[in-house]
């Protein structure tokens, strides 16, 4: 098989690479933020996450409302941050979709999302629709937008700074929504952090790494909303891994679907961070097809292998055949699937002791 259009344009453009002219937003020359200095992990350790009692709710799995009645707001700025890729401070932006004006509970579960894009492209726009399937059935749900290296400095993607820089900034995300709570009605005891391709890395990242790659802990980052807390009670994963195995010609086959000629080669050359589950993870489940030579399927069921060696509740939901981030699947109401890992997050974050949402919808075409 050749090589995905994406690994193609990341060789293309990481032979290209050349140094971004300097800004005046740059840290001072030295400054530990620097892409050409050690690269550092800014603010305080990482808070702990938080597995819920198991409650699943059928409420939340059928659809409540039709798309049309839900609320989008867009262009939110929900922090900002030093981008070390581009030498400047930039604005970090998400798009919030609420279930309808008629909806009055008072204390609404939240899932923040992240794009994928291989950390080189991608917009959170183009997860909207996830994020109404989700606010449809009661969540208020939200699309990412998080610093991402530039193509002509992609020889960053062979190591664990791209999705360090992505959850920190989903961190600030968390703590945004926790900040706006009581605006939005959130119910802040209920969040979800999700994404797909490299959103879901960094989702399985920011749900389970406690170390990273030099054996520091994690940290908060400084990329907003300082006073809030990051803790989060589930992670939804499309096609995510926590072993850095990616852009790979051969996949194999059952039962290990062992990869291989990969663009990115996973351990020892890169980071493998399933090591860092523990008894105490939260909830995870990780959505992928068997056919994925982006991010092969052998991770999820690495993770899903290290998930069950360590206690921790998880679901590696496969969609034989299918490739990555199969979502055509995943949110067909024709198919079981939808219904399935629905059912998995609403028991992850408890939803069997939440107010259920109305139920006026017609059937959703996806």
């Amino acid at each position: 098989m050749a090589l995905p259009p994406l690994a193609l344009a990341v060789l293309a453009l990481g032979a290209r690479a050349r140094a971004a002219p300097p800004s005046p937003d740059a840290p001072p020359e030295g400054n530990a933020t620097s892409e050409f200095a050690r690269f550092s992990y800014p603010g305080p350790p990482a808070p702990p996450n938080v597995e819920l009692p198991w409650g699943p709710s059928d409420c939340f799995v059928k659809r409540a409302w039709k798309t049309g009645a839900l609320k989008l707001e867009r262009d939110v700025v929900y922090g900002r941050a030093y981008d070390p890729y581009k030498n400047k401070t930039v604005k970090l932006l998400m798009d919030v979709v609420f279930p309808p004006e008629e909806d009055q509970r008072a204390a609404r579960p939240v899932v923040v999302f992240l794009h994928g894009g291989g950390f080189v492209q991608g917009k959170r726009e183009e997860d909207i629709n996830t994020a109404k399937v989700l606010a449809s059935r009661g969540y208020v749900a939200v699309t990412v937008k998080y610093r991402m290296v530039p193509g002509y400095k992609a020889w960053h993607l062979w190591s664990a700074e791209p999705a360090v820089l992505a959850v920190e900034d989903a961190r600030a995300a968390v703590r945004f929504m926790r900040k706006n709570a009581a605006k939005w009605r959130l119910d802040t005891s209920r969040i979800a952090i999700g994404g797909e391709s490299a959103g879901a890395i960094s989702a399985l990242y920011y749900a389970y790494a406690r170390k990273n790659s030099d054996g520091s802990p994690v940290t908060e980052g400084e990329s907003g909303n300082p006073e809030y807390s990051s803790v989060v009670h589930a992670v939804v994963s499309i096609s995510g891994t926590m072993v850095d195995h990616a852009f790979c010609a051969y996949i194999g086959s059952a039962p290990e679907y062992a990869p291989s000629a990969c663009l990115l080669p996973g351990p020892p050359i890169l980071p493998d961070f399933t090591p860092n589950m523990d008894a105490d993870g939260i909830p995870g489940i990780d959505m992928h097809g068997t056919a994925d030579h982006v991010v092969p399927y052998a991770g999820g069921l690495e993770w899903a292998r290290t998930a069950a060696a360590k206690g921790v509740r998880h679901f590696l939901l496969t969609v034989p055949g299918a490739g990555h981030t199969p979502k055509k699947e995943l949110y067909n109401e024709k198919k079981p699937y939808l219904a399935q890992w629905l059912t998995f997050l609403s028991g992850a974050l408890n939803l069997k002791e939440a107010t259920c949402p109305g139920h006026d919808a017609e059937p959703l075409l996806v």
